[in-house]
């Protein structure tokens, strides 16, 4: 089996994505017409068809503006983030597969984010289309991956955020996985590959719905000792002997806010796998209970419970990831699914 990473979005903030509100600053034209006119020039420069001095070049004369390249080469390859979590999960399945990076993008500006964030060290090997000269989704993209490593389609695996990335993939009897988080790709992957489902820890998490729909929240401990002090959060906590997901479940939520539920009112509605600092694995399982009377709380852990709705925690900045995951799927009606 042959992994193939994508890298904008998956491994990397997109860079257009992230410095755009600093493009228009500099450039002093909408949003859209940046975006419109640099994906225009892009696909060129990123099949190698074109040099950055031609990109540049066409992209200020479509935009009608005068400003360096060098400059707003700058600005957008600062604006890239790395994500650590993709980062852990890459370095967990190159432990038993061969992992590589397939990114429609330019050369010269894969070098400087390599010598920045050492990306090419994470993989067995990285293609880049502005040297093999095929953007994803052209097949020949994938076809030349399962080439080098003379491998049938069907022992190959896409990571991609890019739905047309992925029906091209799948097209050609391939395995697309379309991104959202690295902590859902994990179980997805496991699957595939038949990797037992063994991990280092397990850990199950409840969100607690009210009838009006509000969720009932909790504001963690400041207390240095335990994970995620003094953030907005779920109730939950790690399995203990040999409990199950269901009743470790049961017994947090009665431990942590006095609640007793019964088996059959609570709905499991989110699996994921969330890496440590220390490269070890907790298997998370996330339930979800309606009609809460907040009235019935008796918080016993915690610093105090925090009512809102979903979109308005959203917006809280220390609401913790997973729980954040949640209730995103929560708002969009894929919560379950």
């Amino acid at each position: 089996m042959v992994i193939i990473f994508d890298s904008f979005g998956v491994l990397l903030t997109k860079g257009l994505q992230s410095s755009i509100h600093k493009l228009t600053d500099v450039l002093e034209r909408p949003e859209k017409e940046i975006s419109s006119v640099y994906r225009k020039w892009e696909l060129l420069y990123d099949r190698g068809e074109i040099d950055e001095n031609t990109f540049w070049s066409n992209f200020n004369a479509d935009l009608g503006t005068n400003v360096n390249g060098e400059i707003l080469r700058n600005i957008i390859l600062s604006s890239y983030r790395l994500k650590i979590e993709t980062v852990a999960l890459i370095k967990k399945m190159r432990t038993q597969f061969p992992v590589v990076m397939y990114t429609n993008y330019r050369k010269s500006w894969f070098d400087h984010l390599d010598n920045k964030y050492r990306l090419s060290e994470l993989f067995d090997q990285v293609f880049i289309s502005s040297e093999t000269g095929f953007l994803k989704p052209d097949p020949k993209a994938f076809e030349l991956v399962m080439h080098e490593y003379n491998v049938p389609p069907n022992q190959t695996i896409l990571i991609d955020d890019e739905v047309p990335n992925i029906k091209s993939f799948n097209k050609l009897g391939g395995n697309g996985l379309l991104f959202t988080s690295a902590y859902e790709i994990e179980i997805k992957l496991r699957q595939l590959c038949n990797w037992p489902m063994v991990y280092d820890d397990y850990y199950s998490g409840i969100l607690l719905r009210m009838s009006n729909g509000n969720l009932i929240l909790q504001r963690r401990d400041i207390n240095v000792n335990i994970e995620n002090p003094g953030k907005l959060s779920v109730f939950g906590g790690r399995r203990e002997g040999n409990e199950n997901e269901l009743q470790c479940v049961i017994r947090e939520l009665e431990e942590e806010t006095s609640i007793r539920a019964l088996p059959d009112q609570l709905k499991m509605v989110f699996s994921c796998a969330f890496p440590s600092l220390n490269e070890s694995w907790t298997l998370c399982h996330y339930y979800l209970l309606e009609n809460v009377d907040v009235n019935a709380i008796y918080l016993q852990e915690g610093q105090n419970i925090e009512i809102w709705k979903p979109v308005n925690a959203l917006k809280q900045s220390d609401l913790t990831i997973i729980p954040r995951i949640l209730i995103q799927k929560l708002v969009h009606g894929s919560l379950g699914e």
